[in-house]
């Protein structure tokens, strides 16, 4: 691990190991309350460190604030239950963890449930997740699944130890699929292209003592097919480092070709009931992302085609009631083939770095 260190212009680069990539996902290691290392994937998708007990190993300190939650992912359906417990989180290589968090709270999951039925339980619990998006339910001020209020200081990408007003970091992070910078530079910054976020306005949550402070709005992006003469329409963008495959929330009577799927189990179950058929979005297909201003295309791709371009399939649905009824596109983490990305908190900035070879692009 590298630092850069200016008058007020830090950062931490981490370097990532074989384990990550575009295809397997941007994996950390991290210690716990000073826990032995282990990798957590990194998940735009979500807000908060979420980890199976079994992890938090006999070197680990923390304390138990006996607060319960429960998490569930809209993607999959899969819901976790736990406590949220106290810590110090470190970050880094393995034997190099040098970038430290103030204490903050984490979710310790003693219980899960694969997809949206079933029971609760201890076995195969293995979840190990760092969430560092924004705009999303499962941040600090909303109320989770469960019907718990959600605390603060949950981000741990924006709560290291020099991220406070006179350390000298600007809170913020550049994922690529080599490397994680905790930090953002004014020297970073320059090489990215920008866009400018939108506060959120702050509400009163239940449970809450006042007003929420507001995060950053997620923009809005013109999403195409041009292969089904779709025109451009509005979208509300999640850059997900979290999934393989794409989402897209389309209004009614809007979709391009789809195809049904068979889709076996990745366990070794082997029953015919365990089969399921999945619609997806027709390979050749051609989807088109574009945010005005930006000198190119932010993503674009066709279906199908080999190579980390495309996500792994596009599910196109219609359920714009998830979305506060709005359109909607997860892209997945195939967009760090195109792009590095960056997240400037303390001055609601996103960045996009293309790359300037792409053989997907036109």
């Amino acid at each position: 691990m590298t630092s850069n260190t200016a008058t007020n212009d830090k950062s931490h680069v981490l370097p990532l190991d074989n384990f990550s990539s575009v295809s397997l996902g941007l994996h950390i290691f991290t210690s716990i309350g000073g826990s032995t290392p282990i990798r957590l994937m990194v998940d735009t998708g979500s807000v908060g460190i979420v980890i199976a007990q079994q992890y938090l190993d006999n070197h680990c300190s923390y304390e138990n604030t006996k607060k319960p939650f429960q998490l569930t992912y809209s993607s999959s359906g899969n819901s976790f239950k736990g406590s949220w417990v106290v810590a110090q989180v470190r970050f880094g290589e393995l034997g190099d963890l040098q970038a430290s968090t103030r204490r903050m709270n984490i979710r310790m999951a003693t219980s899960g449930r694969k997809g949206r039925d079933g029971e609760f339980t201890a076995d195969g619990l293995k979840i190990k997740m760092v969430g560092v998006g924004f705009d999303r339910d499962t941040g600090p001020g909303t109320t989770d699944s469960g019907g718990y209020l959600v605390p603060p200081d949950i981000n741990p990408f924006i709560l290291l130890e020099e991220m406070t007003s006179d350390g000298g970091m600007i809170p913020g992070y550049i994922l690529s699929p080599t490397s994680i910078t905790l930090g953002i530079t004014k020297k970073d910054r320059d090489t990215f292209e920008c866009v400018q976020l939108v506060r959120q306005v702050p509400t009163a949550k239940p449970g809450s003592t006042g007003l929420t402070a507001p995060d950053w709005s997620a923009p809005n992006v013109n999403v195409s097919v041009p292969t089904s003469n779709i025109p451009p329409f509005i979208a509300s963008l999640l850059f997900d480092t979290g999934l393989s495959y794409s989402i897209v929330q389309a209004p009614k009577g809007v979709a391009p070709s789809i195809v049904a799927v068979l889709v076996r189990p990745a366990s070794k179950e082997k029953s015919p009931s365990a089969i399921t058929c999945r619609a997806q979005v027709a390979d050749t297909e051609r989807v088109e992302l574009r945010y005005p201003g930006l000198s190119r295309s932010l993503y674009e791709y066709t279906v199908g085609e080999k190579g980390d371009v495309p996500p792994l399939y596009v599910s196109w649905r219609h359920q714009l009631e998830l979305h506060n009824g709005v359109p909607f596109i997860n892209t997945s983490r195939h967009g760090l083939s195109g792009f590095d990305y960056l997240f400037d908190q303390e001055n609601g900035i996103l960045g996009f770095r293309f790359k300037t070879k792409l053989s997907s692009y036109t």
